[in-house]
């Protein structure tokens, strides 16, 4: 099933190339996935990203991310939903 997201109002490809334009991901990893109540799923993955230091949130030009994707089903496809109040990605300079 093809996944879909909601664009931000006011959100242009060149906003979106001027915060992340020299990020590349890497070494993607699904680390599980579990029930989110509502018919939705939490997505849990793991990657690293390699982007200009003046891009990243950490000053690094490595970072490794655990992150979590919240989705709904919607017309056969899934849909990436806004994070529950309070969530935060974690993230740490590579080693």
């Amino acid at each position: 099933m093809p996944f879909l997201t909601r664009p931000a109002a006011g959100y242009t490809s060149a906003k979106f190339d001027a915060g992340y334009g020299t990020t590349v991901d890497s070494h993607v990893a699904l680390a599980g996935i579990t029930d989110a109540g509502g018919g939705g799923e939490a997505v849990a993955l793991t990657f690293t990203s390699h982007q200009a230091p003046s891009e990243s949130i950490n000053d690094s030009s490595c970072t490794d991310w655990s992150i979590t994707l919240y989705l709904s089903l919607a017309s056969g496809s899934y849909l990436v939903e806004h994070p529950p109040a309070g969530y935060h990605a974690s993230y740490e300079s590579c080693s």
